[in-house]
This record gives structure tokens, sequence and C-alpha cells, in this order.
């Protein structure tokens, strides 16, 4: 998949697509949001899986 660089030129790049279903009658959107940020950190750093 094209993405842009951090120096602005083209390349390929590897993107990975995650949705979350909530029940907002349990739950609402605020710790949805928490869960897909912690989730992206930990993707994104898997080492920090062993700490």
């Amino acid at each position: 998949m094209p993405v842009v660089l951090e120096d602005g030129s083209l390349g390929v790049g590897h993107r990975m697509k995650v949705t979350i279903s909530v029940d907002h009658r349990v739950s609402d959107g605020a710790e949805a949001a928490e869960f897909m940020q912690a989730f992206k950190r930990l993707i994104e750093n898997p080492m920090r899986l062993l700490v």
C-alpha cells in the first residue's frame, strides 16, 4: 500500500485496520477509545507486552 514517508516521499507501507464494537448500554465511547489507544501502543511496541 502506498504511504507518505516522514521525508515526504512515497513508499511502500503496511496498514492494519482495527475496529471495536461497544454496547453503549454498558460502556461509553471514552472507554473504548482508551482501549484502542492502549492496543495501538502495544501493537506498535510489542516488547512492552513482556514488561
